[in-house]
Order: structure tokens, then sequence, then C-alpha cells
């Protein structure tokens, strides 16, 4: 039960992540498009047209967060629980 509480818990984190990395913007002076998303852009916005949703971007996202929080995790269990 312990290890599917973590694995909700690593996937919140990582969709916490995605949405603070939006804010991180690249803009371009010459295109009117302004593109959202770290490490990967996966929103694009335009005033003019709307807005696109890259579901590659977001699902790279998901799974790099995710990975991040994993390895954070087994290194804190490795170092915190298994000390002596």
């Amino acid at each position: 039960m312990k290890v599917l509480e973590n694995k909700k818990i690593i996937c919140l984190l990582s969709l916490i992540s995605i949405i603070v990395g939006t804010s991180v913007t690249r803009n371009d002076d010459v295109s009117p498009w302004v593109y959202l998303g770290f490490p990967a852009e996966w929103i694009q916005y335009n005033s003019t047209f709307g807005f696109n949703v890259n579901l590659l971007g977001l699902t790279f996202n998901f799974v790099f967060f995710y990975f991040i929080f994993l390895m954070i995790e087994k290194l804190l269990n490795k170092t915190l629980y298994h000390s002596n």
C-alpha cells in the first residue's frame, strides 16, 4: 500500500512541477507565438490564433519529473532508512 501512495505522491509532484514549469516562457521577437513549458515546451500561445497543446512535450515533462522525483525518493530512502 505504501508503494501505491508513493507513486500517487510522485505523480502529484510531477503534475505540480509541470504547472510551475509552464511559467517558463520562450518568446522570439520575430514570432507572434509564446512557447510555455520546462524542460519541453508543451503549450504554444498566440493572441490571434489561440493556443496549441503539444502532447508529446507534456508527456516528456511528466516522465522527466516523475523520474527525477523517483530518484530523489530512492536516494532519501537509501540514506535515511538504511544508514546505521
